[in-house]
């Protein structure tokens, strides 16, 4: 059987006496369980196969373009908006709401992506915890 390593994602052919137990890629060094989990399928890069996320990625490219995009929408709000200000002091008044509502919204969505990194964090470590305990 073939079977890839979790860390490198190097193939490895294995005889299938070594099914289900520890083996260590060539390549890496990485000890990890040759078992169904691990098999490789040549057909699939790890994109394909969802063998690395992704989403922590996207959120970090992602942010500083929801940022500025949320300003801009910020602004445009304030100077489109019916609030009944007049003169220089509205104006002000309209770009200090405008950029409170904004900051607001840049917080709570770094809290929400926060929140998401964490979970996907935590499911990176448990599986460097696995490999370390089958290795």
């Amino acid at each position: 059987m073939k079977v890839q390593c979790p860390q490198c994602e190097t193939p490895i052919n294995v005889d299938a006496v070594y099914a289900g137990r520890s083996i260590k890629c060539p390549k890496c060094s990485q000890s990890f369980l040759a078992s169904h989990k691990n098999i490789c399928d040549e057909n699939s890069s790890g994109f394909w196969a969802f063998r690395t996320m992704l989403t922590t990625k996207l959120i970090i490219v992602i942010f500083p373009f929801w940022c500025v995009l949320s300003g801009l929408a910020a602004v445009w709000w304030a100077v489109k908006t019916d609030l009944d200000y007049s003169g220089a002091k509205g104006i002000t008044l309209k770009l200090i709401l405008a950029v409170s509502v904004w900051l607001l919204n840049i917080i709570i969505s770094r809290v929400v992506c926060e929140g998401a990194i964490v979970i996907f964090r935590i499911h990176d470590t448990l599986e460097e915890i696995k490999n370390k305990n089958t290795g």
